[in-house]
């Protein structure tokens, strides 16, 4: 399978946990918030750029919380919670089992 990212889509809201994730009084490392904002701002060009690497074996998933309400990013730049985990999983099983279904037996002797 190929790369898997999740990032916290714009179009989603925020809860208060994740709202308050970054302080804005806070200070933080200049390589926290660049990494936080270009993968922000290249997730409109994920989809686009991947076909050409990884052909199908891309899988973007970050949407799949656009309509969830609970808490699930633990930071801003995109991990997230334990109970996340299995819409995550969710998301990827059909089409790791479908690849896994394709693909040559191996055979060892």
């Amino acid at each position: 399978m190929g790369t898997v990212r999740v990032l916290a889509p714009p179009a989603r809201p925020e809860t208060a946990f994740e709202r308050d994730i970054i302080d804005p009084t806070r200070r933080y490392d200049q390589g926290f918030l660049l990494r936080r904002d270009v993968g922000r701002a290249a997730l409109p060009l994920l989809d686009s750029a991947m076909a050409r690497l990884a052909g199908r074996r891309f899988m973007n998933i970050a949407h799949i919380f656009d309509h969830d309400t609970a808490t699930v990013f633990v930071d801003a730049v995109g991990h997230t919670t334990e109970e996340a985990n299995a819409p995550i999983v969710a998301a990827l099983m059909p089409p790791v089992m479908a690849a896994l279904a394709m693909a040559p037996a191996q055979h060892r002797h």
